[in-house]
């Protein structure tokens, strides 16, 4: 299973520590609760609120280990489709090197070299650790730009030697890597992908929308107690939580539809692939939530609606001492 890293640290596993922490702390607030006499309801027994409190920290510890399996399960195929993205985007760029390759000998001049085109996977990759298998074919197109150095103290028919053998290698497993692809081969291996994320897309929105509509309605419910009484650090803690773990999701599922944007940008225009580019804008590679894309501008607008609210709240709060 394929596990995306924030800090050195697994997204799957920083997620259900996030809610470990949840949990732990209103397990602490509703200990402190069933804990006074105010909790006996109606002159009932201080042994009902303790019951209370063991089907409360049980549930929760259930829905914990129910939530941290389907939060791994999510890390882990939206990470494998990023990476699935990712190839196809470099089968693109090897497809844009072959055609500014057959297009330079035609039309000598401002060459565009495979650095310019496959700089930005380059630097990606350079931030995956855990994927360096998949970039193994940019070594043909760095080796082929690169001069190639004779060595001074070999002699002249070592060098002439050595210089053929590199050179017949590079052109080999240039012409074996870098090929131009077909319109029938873009859109297959595109509609593989779509499959596979439109799958994964109905088996998961569910359990995404489920908990969008739980931390809203918990931070939303947080605000309006907060209206009436100051906030205690444990509730703090019980707003903050919930909202890191909708980010860790939401970040994932962005990160494949950021991945299947840039796609798009990858595909190197010709007349006979313009009705295919024009398809493939309308239907883009997205991890959809019933229908919605999540986007870094999604994440982005929910983070300010939550500094607004704090604001609006302190802005409350200090009309009201007036």
């Amino acid at each position: 299973m394929h596990s995306k890293t924030l800090l050195k640290i697994n997204v799957a596993a920083l997620a259900v520590l996030v809610g470990a922490v949840f949990v732990g702390v209103n397990a602490y607030s509703a200990w402190l609760e069933a804990s006074q006499p105010e909790c006996e309801p109606h002159g009932g027994s201080h042994e009902l609120c303790m019951a209370r409190f063991g089907v409360r920290l049980l549930f929760s510890a259930l829905a914990l280990l129910w939530n941290g399996l389907v939060c791994l399960v999510l890390v882990s195929v939206a990470r494998t489709h990023t990476i699935g993205i990712r190839r196809f985007i470099k089968e693109l760029e090897s497809d844009a090197v072959a055609h500014e390759r057959q297009y330079s000998r035609r039309f000598p001049g401002s060459v565009i070299t495979s650095e310019d085109i496959c700089q930005e996977s380059i630097w990606i990759e350079n931030n995956m650790p855990d994927d360096r298998d998949i970039g193994i074919r940019f070594s043909a197109y760095q080796r082929e730009d690169r001069p190639l150095h004779n060595p001074v103290a070999a002699g002249h028919s070592q060098v002439n030697t050595l210089t053929s053998q590199m050179s017949d290698s590079a052109n080999t497993e240039v012409s074996q890597v870098c090929r131009t692809l077909s319109v029938a081969e873009i859109l297959r291996i595109y509609w593989k992908i779509s499959c596979r994320l439109r799958l994964s897309g109905i088996a998961l929105q569910r359990w995404v929308a489920s908990l969008l509509a739980l931390v809203v309605a918990w931070c939303s419910a947080m605000l309006v107690v907060w209206l009436h009484q100051p906030a205690s650090f444990c509730q703090v803690i019980e707003f903050v939580c919930p909202l890191t773990v909708l980010l860790i999701v939401c970040a994932c599922i962005a990160e494949v539809n950021v991945e299947g944007i840039r796609m798009l940008k990858c595909i190197r225009p010709t007349e006979d692939r313009l009705q295919m580019i024009n398809y493939i804008t309308k239907v883009p590679l997205q991890l959809l939530t019933f229908g919605f894309a999540i986007s870094y501008g999604t994440i982005t607008t929910v983070v300010l609606g939550v500094l607004v609210a704090f604001t609006s709240r302190l802005i409350i709060v200090e009309i009201q001492g007036h």
